[in-house]
């Protein structure tokens, strides 16, 4: 079976046909293709996996989008990290579906250089567990948005093939490369439910983000790559951040503190499920 009729078979219809184009308008080598598809095994289908998650009902998700906290993290460059916490129920991984789909593409519609990447753990699905799988997926996304920055991957894709997607410190410093790129623009990170990565790829996920945000103090870096994390306020991932929250360029947005507007925001989560289950029956 030829190079391309396999990239073709197992590539996400999407991406193979914007990559194929490329490829022919000469952007892009078949192995740049089987490069970029290695990063996204199976045709995992990230967007469906944070589509799993419902949209947000009218009036809520506001104790996050209204808040100074994430209006100063979302506006400022200098501001490398935002981590959201809240207990379980309180509506993190609806918020940042929103996040991603609504609040930044609003925010940032009149500067095409900015890019959203995102990944959503799951700790009912093994695949969905893994740090070196939220890395690869936001390679591959940065990739699709701009192919050029595959030349960041293409030695290491030479060298281990398909197992690169599998190893974490070759993936970061690929990522760091790539995304700090200033061909890059600015690029905004999103990962989700850090708290159901399995936990030792969680801490040393946690432990590069801490080099990454502490490093960018005294860089000279022009880098405009910056995360938002969200995840339950476990004490395991609040002691890994604790020394990149000391730092002026990194930011907590805690739920617990804003348990009045959660509880509001809640119950109109349920008053709109009543009505909808109401609507339905009348429809039956």
């Amino acid at each position: 079976m030829s190079t391309s009729l396999k990239a073709r078979q197992s590539m996400p219809r999407k991406d193979f046909s914007n990559s194929l184009q490329r490829q022919q308008e000469g952007q892009l080598s078949i192995q740049e293709i089987d490069c970029l598809q290695s990063l996204c095994p199976s045709g995992i289908d990230y967007e469906s996996q944070k589509n799993q998650n419902p949209k947000r009902v009218p009036e809520t998700c506001l104790w996050t989008l209204q808040n100074p906290k994430y209006l100063e993290w979302r506006d400022n460059h200098t501001k490398r990290l935002l981590w959201i916490s809240a207990d379980p129920g309180c509506g993190k991984s609806v918020l940042a579906r929103c996040i991603i789909d609504e609040d930044l593409p609003s925010a940032f519609q009149n500067d095409p250089s900015k890019r959203i990447l995102y990944y959503f753990f799951k700790d009912t699905n093994p695949e969905q567990r893994s740090a070196a799988r939220a890395i690869s997926t936001s390679l591959h996304q940065l990739f699709v948005s701009y192919p050029h920055l595959i030349r960041y991957a293409l030695p290491k894709y030479k060298e281990k093939g398909g197992t690169l997607s599998t190893i974490f410190s070759e993936l970061w410093s690929i990522f760091m490369a790539a995304a700090t790129d200033p061909a890059a623009g600015d690029i905004i990170c999103v990962f989700d439910a850090l708290d159901e990565c399995n936990d030792q790829e969680q801490s040393r996920l946690i432990e590069y983000l801490e080099d990454f945000c502490l490093g960018q103090r005294t860089s000279s870096s022009t880098s405009r790559l910056k995360f938002l994390i969200t995840s339950r306020p476990y004490f395991e991932i609040r002691r890994g951040f604790d020394k990149v929250l000391e730092a002026s360029n990194n930011i907590e947005l805690a739920g617990n503190d804003k348990l009045a507007s959660i509880t509001k925001e809640i119950d109109l989560v349920i008053k709109h499920q009543v009505a909808s289950l109401k609507r339905e029956a009348r429809l039956a």
